[in-house]
């Protein structure tokens, strides 16, 4: 549910309501088909056995009726009722009569307590202490009524409830609410403790905001104020205020001589000379202190004015259960330990407080200790490092050189590094066999204008003026032309910060061997076939560049061959190495864009079509290949099929763990069934994995005969494909082989080979694109080409909220390059949804798109985060009980019901030597702690169930050496890009970042979690029975997002660590 209530108080509530018995939650209740609530009417009762039925189908005995009256037949109840399973009886656990409540002369009038759990615009959700949802309209609330309800608010309402008409049931009734007001009301006088500029806390759990105070200009912390509030249910506080007004300080304090009172400034003055009177003094940095050790400090209180003060608490603001205050009498050269509050300290003298630290929480500990002297409060600042042992693993061995440090004294710019080497050209890798096409691809080489736009760093749409204009069909060509030379330009700058000055290669054989830093890391990506060129080191000299090729890649390690002449004159001499990369992914994604007028508008820019007659039709009683699929996924497949609204591309929007790929594999098993084997399907993925994913899963259906399937591979591919897979593979050599096959499975990339092999059109009848929405938009068109006529089918099938296409140029992101073809199309008016227009359809127009909702995936809690924050509420939870639910006993959940842990943590950002990524030691160190305590506590848990994610490479290699030396192996430690499209058990994610100062730069180079929703949503819905999070939550909750997670567990008591911020900064907040 979202919180408009945020937007006035910024704090979070709560919605969880408990079971005595069971501890669940009536929000996770309400999703179990074994459980419910409802409204019902005595249908049976034998006053012999003491027990009856509910509505003739709910069993229910004495012993559940609240009050232990006996009902009578006819009267209303409130019920809870369960069963075993789906076969089973239901049985009722509580009852609560209603008419009985009052006597029978009764008008039926009464009053109940609930909790204000939903604020709109028009109306209010009321949750009654009879397990009941009440919606109160705005407009029901009196005029006269000073009271206006807000979220989390404890609440009395005034009820009738009115007998209407009859049915089979019996007779039916509404509520009609005739008065609403707050539970309870109070008045007080007290102290403001805490103000950001936008909320505040008075007396330690009472909240306010700006827009209930009502004294001049804007509040201070130590103000005396009048506060009106009501009884609410907040994380952070116990009532609410709905009225603060400042005492008047003129007639608060009477002159010493019974004069007229003090002015307000000499007051203040006062003030100020009775608190510089008192002096505390002592160390409040307790420094670096090991976990679950202690540490003690000594503040001294020193009264240096004329008059006695007495101090009436000491006490820290936050982290109370990790700081121990003790007031120590030092007078009369003796130390006594004051026990009680209020001590007086006479002028000259002086008092001693002992704090003790008990570490508890890793990372940096922030607080302030308030020394309140009534009168006036001195603050003291309170800091701690709190470590492990473990963390000294993970120092940085080297100090961090940044990029244009190590490039000082390197060699001539990207662009003319080819150019150069060319005179000296090495030895290719060899392939199986020569590759002879028909048709070459062109070179399709940077324009001179689009450089020299980029290297003065001039923004390209100077040059093409177009790119701030909507993309449309007269400016596509021309604008993504541009937008692919200005990646592949920052491509090439930023394939510059990986040479390496002065490196040393070593004989292997035929090869040199060369250690490339980062390589294992994916910085740089290096594939079989990619040129390096070698230069004798020195910027001065006028030195011959060799040209290398790449034949092996091994870990963190390449094997090179250069010329002949390079390798006999070669002597173990230290090189400059340049790394280039392979032009031909952005070759092909320019001769797709050649191709465009081929498909035409009504596949890239479509409207609404008019039905037109099915391609192929399911029978009445159709057969599916996999009989487990839903209403939603058998659908699609129809609709698929049909193909009515061609040529417009077909969307399956496919939502976390709703299996987009089974319907995808199904669908395309089917056309192939009812086609009769006149079809030829190319099914294509932006990636390796994602397509090996649709190959292997058409295989293992065991429906395809041999020969009919083929996975086309490049043959730079270095990673093996699945074993399955095997038989089926053929690299580009074989292109003209594979493309006579019946369905062929490739990369977006690799189906441009098959533009040289002068197919003819219509080769293919159906096209589909799997994780469409990370393919850029001319990727996506590489196998599209492949498609002409009105009588053949693109099927796109992704989900525009998670991982987009990965760029390296901001500017070509900005300008469209970072919406893939999918996005695009589902932000067109024929693709939007329509709650009215299509309401029996998913609210989306059945001739082009069928959204999937079934979650076969996570936990009925985790799923409501993601499910509410990106796709309106839909997704419904169908995963298996048994695996969701295996971890709710595992001893770290801090609610053994809400499978969802935020640990804060304040940690710190480091990096080191050559690699930009950021890593934080407190943060991996704590991942790793969390890790050990699941596979010591949940026997049923191994290493394989855990995923760990963070968003910085080099954070992923801390986590894995922390892992290693802990003798713990097999769990995946990885990027969130990896592990797009993955489930696991269990996930703990590391968010790193601690340092408000470099979100700037993070939000700049679209890195990490913050600043991307998309990363945001993959992140958090990958777990299936137990998600921990551990970051700082005080720089997390800048985010909106992150924000809605941080409060979400916060309210359902799902936060450990460090304290949690008052303030949290989404507009919209899930409860």
């Amino acid at each position: 549910m979202m919180w408009s209530f945020v937007k006035e108080l910024v704090w979070g509530g709560t919605e969880e309501v408990e079971n005595e018995g069971d501890n669940h939650k009536v929000l996770v209740d309400r999703e179990k088909e074994n459980s419910r609530h409802f409204t019902g009417r005595v249908t049976q009762y034998d006053r012999t056995t003491s027990s009856g039925m509910i509505d003739n189908i709910i069993y229910f005995d004495q012993s559940v009726i609240m009050g232990g009256m006996k009902p009578k037949i006819g009267v209303s109840a409130h019920v809870e009722a369960t069963r075993q399973h789906s076969l089973a009886a239901w049985k009722a656990t509580k009852v609560q009569l209603i008419n009985q409540w009052q006597p029978e002369a009764d008008t039926g009038s009464r009053n109940i307590v609930g909790h204000v759990t939903e604020e709109g615009r028009t109306s209010y959700i009321i949750y009654c202490t009879n397990n009941e949802e009440i919606t109160l309209q705005r407009s029901s609330i009196p005029s006269t009524s000073d009271y206006c309800p807000r979220n989390g608010d404890w609440v009395m309402l005034s009820i009738v409830e009115q007998v209407g008409g009859s049915d089979k049931e019996g007779e039916s009734s509404r509520i009609e609410i005739t008065d609403v007001k707050p539970l309870r009301r109070k008045e007080v006088t007290a102290t403001i403790e805490y103000y950001t500029g936008r909320i505040g806390m008075i007396e330690g759990d009472i909240g306010f905001n700006l827009s209930v105070y009502q004294g001049g200009g804007a509040p201070c912390v130590g103000d005396t104020v009048i506060v009106e509030c009501v009884e609410c249910k907040h994380a952070r506080m116990s009532w609410r205020a709905i009225k603060v007004k400042p005492i008047n300080h003129q007639s608060t304090k009477i002159s010493s001589d019974g004069g007229q009172p003090f002015s307000s400034s000499a007051q203040h003055a006062l003030k100020q000379e009775e608190k510089f009177s008192i002096l505390v003094s002592g160390q409040g940095e307790f420094g670096d202190v090991e976990l679950n050790k202690k540490r003690s400090t000594i503040f001294t209180i020193s009264n240096h004015g004329s008059t006695s003060h007495t101090l009436i608490s000491c006490a820290p603001v936050s982290l109370k259960d990790q700081l121990l205050v003790k007031i120590i009498n030092i007078n009369n050269n003796s130390k006594e330990k004051v026990e009680e509050e209020g001590v007086e300290i006479k002028s000259g003298h002086a008092l001693e407080v002992s704090v003790e630290l008990i570490s508890k929480v890793l990372g940096r500990l922030v607080t302030v200790l308030v020394f309140n002297f009534g009168s006036f409060k001195i603050n003291q600042s309170i800091y701690a490092n709190v470590i492990d042992e473990s963390m000294y693993l993970l120092e940085p061995t080297q100090a961090y050189v940044s990029s244009s440090q190590r490039r000082s004294g390197m060699n001539p710019a990207y662009h003319d590094r080819l150019k150069a080497a060319s005179s000296a050209p090495g030895q290719r890798p060899k392939r199986r066999a020569m590759v002879r096409l028909p048709n070459k691809l062109k070179q399709f080489p940077i324009p001179t204008s689009v450089r020299e736009f980029f290297e003065l760093d001039t923004d390209v749409s100077l040059l093409c003026p177009k790119l701030l204009e909507p993309l449309s069909w007269s400016s596509y060509e021309e604008c993504f032309s541009i937008l692919l030379h200005t990646e592949e330009l920052q491509m090439e700058i930023n394939m510059q910060e990986f040479d390496i000055p002065m490196a040393s290669m070593i004989q292997r054989g035929q090869y040199l061997t060369l250690e490339v830093p980062g390589l294992a890391e994916g910085r740089p990506s290096l594939l079989v076939g990619d040129i390096v060129i070698a230069c004798e080191p020195g910027r001065d000299k006028k030195s011959e560049p060799y040209e290398g090729f790449i034949h092996e890649v091994h870990g963190r390690e390449i094997l090179l061959k250069f010329s002949e002449r390079f390798h006999e004159r070669f002597h173990n001499e230290d090189y400059d190495i340049m790394f280039t990369f392979n032009r031909t992914p952005m070759r092909r994604m320019h001769q797709s864009l050649a191709l465009v007028p081929v498909l035409g508008q009504k596949i890239l820019f479509p409207h609404s079509p008019s039905p037109l007659p099915p391609l192929l039709r399911l029978p009445p009683s159709p057969s599916y290949f996999n009989p487990q699929l839903n209403e939603r996924q058998r659908a699609a497949v129809g609709r698929i099929l049909g193909a009515q609204g061609r040529p417009a591309p077909y969307v399956v929007f496919g939502p976390p763990g709703t299996g987009k790929t089974v319907t995808v594999v199904e669908a395309i098993l089917q056309v192939y069934s009812l086609s009769t084997g006149n079809c030829r399907i190319l099914a294509s993925a932006p990636s390796n994995s994602a397509a090996d994913l649709i190959a292997e899963r058409l295989l293992l259906m065991g429906k395809l005969e041999s020969g009919v399937l083929v996975r086309l591979n490049a043959y730079q591919r270095s990673q093996k494909p699945p074993e399955i897979l095997g038989p089926h593979c053929m690299d580009v050599s074989d292109a003209e082989m594979a493309a006579r096959h019946k369905i062929i499975v490739c990369t977006c990339v690799t189906a441009g080979i098959l533009y040289s092999l002068s197919l003819p059109v219509g080769h293919f009848t159906h096209v589909f694109i799997d994780e469409a929405g990370q393919a850029t938009e001319p990727e996506a068109l590489i196998p599209l080409g492949l498609l002409a006529g009105t009588e053949r089918q693109v099927v796109l099938a992704g989900d525009p909220y998670q991982l987009g296409p990965v760029l390296q140029s901001k500017t070509a992101g900005s300008h469209g390059l970072g919406v893939s073809l999918l996005e695009r199309i589902m932000n067109r008016s024929a693709y939007q949804r329509d709650t009215e227009k299509f309401t029996d359809h998913g609210c989306y127009d059945p001739l082009l798109v069928t959204k999937l909702v079934v979650n076969y995936r996570s936990h009925p809690s985790l799923l409501h985060l993601y499910s509410t924050i990106f796709y309106h509420g839909e997704l419904v939870p169908a995963a298996d009980i048994n695996m969701t639910h295996s971890l709710l006993n595992w001893e770290g959940l801090t609610n053994p019901a809400f499978p969802l842990l935020f640990h804060g943590v304040i940690g710190e950002d480091v990096r080191e030597g050559n690699s930009p990524s950021w890593f934080n030691p407190v943060e991996a160190v704590q991942v790793v702690r969390y890790v050990q305590s699941l596979l010591s506590g949940c026997a049923s848990l191994t290493a394989t169930d855990i995923g760990l994610i963070a968003p910085y490479r080099k954070q992923v290699e801390k986590i894995r050496l922390l892992l290693t030396k802990t003798g713990i192996e097999d769990i995946k430690v990885g990027s969130i890009e990896e592990f797009q499209g993955q489930e696991k058990k269990v996930i703990i994610l590391s968010t790193v970042r601690s340092s408000p100062d470099l979100l700037s730069f993070d939000t700049q180079h679209n890195l990490g979690f913050l600043s991307n929703p998309k990363r945001f949503n993959v992140s958090i819905s990958r777990a299936q029975a137990l998600l921990i999070v551990v970051g700082n939550p005080n720089l997390l909750c800048k985010d909106q997002h992150w924000s809605q997670l941080v409060e979400y567990a916060v309210c359902n008591g799902g936060y450990t660590g460090c304290p949690v911020p008052l303030v949290f900064g989404g507009e919209d907040t899930v409860q």
